[in-house]
């Protein structure tokens, strides 16, 4: 039998214990109570929570299918859309937004990032960033990118509101 005496005695956990709780990091930083329930939400209700406040917050219509989460539309176009929501990583100012599928029926990727006092937005086309190898191979869960590299790459343009939205995707 394995003991949590000889857990704690192993290198890993001390790598384990060195690791700051996203939940506690968000706490150290002042985040808003709100902003504290979203972040301790388990992944997967996460993601569908997040995906399901930014289409009220930026008035886009539901899916057609599960191959996207929003649709943008005005008089003149129709866009389908990615929302992929991601938290900061415990003790960093970076954070991962994952499982993108390439061949998924939408153009443009809505990347949320829940920040301490807001929820920060940005919008990209997917052709783009696939065709500049900007993201990443996760396994055989699609792709992924991290923020730091993919503001550098300069095609994620952030949206503060549905007027930006909407200017961007008309």
């Amino acid at each position: 039998m394995v003991s949590p005496e000889d857990i704690r005695d192993t290198d890993e956990w001390e790598h384990l214990d060195s690791v700051i709780d996203v939940r506690e990091y968000y706490r150290q930083n002042g985040a808003d109570e709100t902003i504290q329930t979203i972040v301790a939400l388990e992944n997967r209700k996460f993601g569908s929570t997040i995906e399901k406040l930014i289409r009220e917050i930026f008035s886009l219509a539901t899916p057609e299918s599960t191959q996207h989460d929003a649709i943008f539309q005005n008089e003149d176009r129709s866009v389908k859309l990615e929302i992929k929501a991601a938290r900061y990583w415990a003790g960093t100012a970076n954070c991962k937004w994952q499982h993108l599928e390439p061949e998924y029926d939408y153009s443009h990727i809505l990347f949320v990032l829940v920040d301490f006092d807001c929820f920060r937005v940005w919008v990209a086309e997917k052709k783009a960033l696939f065709a500049g190898g900007y993201l990443a191979r996760q396994g055989n869960q699609g792709y992924w990118g991290d923020k730091e590299s993919l503001l550098e790459c300069g095609l994620l343009t952030e949206v503060v509101d549905k007027g930006d939205l909407s200017d961007y995707l008309s």
